[in-house]
């Protein structure tokens, strides 16, 4: 093992190092850098830039066939819109698990300042404003908790 890495990480010292072949295993497990994936750093930069001036714009909800049809205009303000997910969320009744609803982008505006336009049909057996849309930073494997602070709801008080 390297002698830099060996001084520099305070891990090392407390890993046994009587056993055969240990450098080269610590080494390679205190070497991060092999082990973390890069691919999202740019997308995770983007959103961290411009979470704060998301925001969402016209809501419409239809009943149609005993469901309810919406579909919430979500301003980007130039973020990628594969770095985010649109859901509909409602919490769980009677101990059940709250309900997660992804919209799906049906209107890619030209320009930023028009709103992303995105649907979703659910069922009317609970009422419509049990739902409240909700944006979430999205990459694939990856779940946002509840407590996230980037996660931006829809303020039904408006």
């Amino acid at each position: 093992m390297e002698n830099h890495i060996r001084k520099n990480n305070p891990t090392y010292s407390l890993l046994p190092t009587d056993i055969a072949g240990f450098d080269s295993l610590a080494e390679l497990a205190l070497d991060l850098r092999w082990s973390w994936n890069h691919y999202g750093d740019k997308i995770w930069s983007e959103l961290e830039q411009k979470w704060a001036s998301l925001r969402f714009g016209e809501v419409k909800v239809e009943t149609r066939d005993e469901q309810y049809a919406f579909e919430i205009k979500v301003h980007l303000n130039g973020l990628n819109p594969n770095a985010v997910r649109v859901e509909l969320y409602a919490d769980g009744v009677n101990g059940a698990s709250p309900e997660k609803q992804e919209m799906k982008r049906i209107l890619q505006p030209e320009t930023a300042s028009a709103g992303t336009e995105y649907h979703a049909v659910v069922s009317s057996t609970r009422p419509a404003t049990d739902y409240t849309a909700r944006v979430i930073p999205y990459f694939d494997g990856v779940t946002i908790p509840l407590e996230d602070q980037r996660i931006l709801w829809q303020d039904k008080s408006l």
